[in-house]
């Protein structure tokens, strides 16, 4: 706790009124005595003053508490690269909160002397969990050379302090900046799926000199694996080496950096988890009522929805009269296509009759799927038709013509390719759960017809 001295003066109800006033700074006396009693009680009160400002004190920093927050540096650094000197270039400085709770940055430090903070920021300031704190830091090189620097941030945590490490290289206005420098580092792709090997480069700003420039490469993931160093040839301004990728778990960032004596390059890799997902576009198949010795037919469309191709291995069929025709196995569906699983049922006896489609495949999250089928065994029905041969035609009768519509259609299909003789007609292609309409024309000898007799409706349960 810290004291502060304080100058303390009264005044009575005299000394307002222009009287003598007191003053007990060194303990001298002016003026008027007052009683002993009320004097007490003054000094009472100056104590009591003393003790709640202390007290204020405390609460506004007489003593801290480090804090569990925890902030880190976002990125392996920053490189300004050739700056002329005199001139300024301007970089961002990245902190990260990684912990649940608030961290309170109190001031900053910035070591290397061409480096410096720009603008002016009120401290202390607060970084929420989660959240990122940038600053801008200028580069203003005073003579050309390579120049290493730092930030440091003094927070509440009582993790140690993170720390951000800057490079800059001045050079002078009348000379092109050196050629040789590491410039970047650059892959062909900056996202992959599941294992394989991404093609990388290191880039120099010109000509590597006598002797080739010497690269030293890291990774910070375990699952993306570099060459410790490669080397760029004289005369050559890149050269190119294979990151090799494992497959993930789940998602994950990676960086890739190259380092040259104080220049340093990253490049960000998204490695994504490879997943074989197979999927169906029916959790089960019902072939309702088919007529026995008859043959229904349905299809099962599999989907290979992952990032990855699946292999359908096998498939099998359980249940009397179910079968699955149209593909050979082993097949591999690549992501976003189909194949299509032909099933057929031909019941023998009438009754219900259940089953189970089983397809094993390579698919990441089991590998098994199971569809169940049902169907039912219906007895055939046909539509026994009658009528009687006209008694008043002037041209003789050679035979009859059938016609049926389906459903309350208007229009009527012919159903004898043949005159029909006699004046009786079987129908045996109705179906389960259709509605059918009939009539019946007389043909003569010279193939004309008549008008249409009257309807006849029949319903199959």
């Amino acid at each position: 706790m810290y004291l502060v001295p304080i100058r303390f003066s009264t005044k009575s109800e005299a000394d307002r009124r222009g009287g003598f006033w007191s003053d007990n700074r060194f303990g001298k006396r002016k003026g008027n005595v007052r009683p002993r009693a009320r004097r007490s009680r003054r000094y009472l009160a100056y104590a009591g003053l003393l003790v709640g400002f202390c007290v204020l004190l405390a609460f506004a920093g007489c003593g801290t508490i480090a804090g569990d927050g925890q902030l880190i540096a976002a990125g392996s650094g920053v490189n300004f690269g050739a700056v002329t000197v005199g001139k300024i270039s301007t970089g961002t400085v990245l902190f990260k909160n990684i912990s649940a709770g608030a961290v309170s940055v109190s001031s900053v430090n910035v070591t290397g002397g061409p480096f410096a903070i720009a603008g002016s920021i009120k401290y202390p300031v607060n970084v929420a969990a989660g959240s990122t704190y940038s600053l801008q830091v200028q580069f203003t090189p005073s003579a050309a050379g390579q120049v290493t620097g730092a930030v440091t941030l003094m927070t509440d945590a009582a993790a140690a302090p993170p720390t951000v490490n800057l490079t800059g290289l001045g050079v002078n206005a009348t000379t092109a900046p050196p050629s040789g420098l590491l410039s970047g580092i650059s892959c062909s792709s900056a996202s992959l799926v599941g294992s394989g090997t991404d093609n990388c480069f290191v880039e120099l700003n010109g000509q590597a000199g006598s002797g080739g420039v010497a690269v030293n490469l890291a990774s910070t993931s375990a699952a993306v694996t570099v060459p410790a160093s490669v080397t760029v040839p004289e005369n050559a301004t890149e050269i190119g080496f294979a990151a090799t990728v494992a497959a993930v778990p789940a998602a994950q960032s990676a960086t890739l950096s190259a380092t040259v004596g104080g220049i340093s390059e990253s490049f960000a890799l998204q490695l994504n988890a490879a997943l074989r997902v197979l999927s169906a576009n029916a959790s089960q198949v019902s072939f309702g009522l088919v007529a026995v010795n008859s043959t229904a037919t349905q299809s099962v469309m599999l989907t290979s929805s992952g990032t990855q191709a699946v292999t359908v291995e096998s498939t099998s069929l359980t249940g009397s009269g179910f079968s699955i025709g149209g593909l050979a196995f082993p097949v591999t569906v690549n992501p976003g296509q189909s194949i299509l699983l032909q099933l057929e049922f031909v019941p023998t006896i009438a009754g219900a009759v259940s089953g189970q489609i089983t397809i094993s495949s390579n698919a990441t999250a089991g590998g098994t799927m199971a569809i169940p089928v049902s169907g039912t065994g219906g007895v055939p029905y046909a539509v026994n038709l009658t009528w009687a041969a006209p008694t008043s035609s002037a041209d003789a009768v050679v035979g009859y013509k059938v016609y049926r519509s389906i459903n309350g259609a208007s229009s009527y299909q012919l159903l004898n390719s043949a005159v029909n003789t006699g004046t009786t007609f079987t129908d045996t292609t109705v179906a389960n759960g259709q509605s059918y309409v009939y009539y019946v024309t007389s043909v003569d000898v010279a193939g004309a017809e008549s008008v249409p007799s009257n309807t006849f409706d029949a319903t199959i349960p």
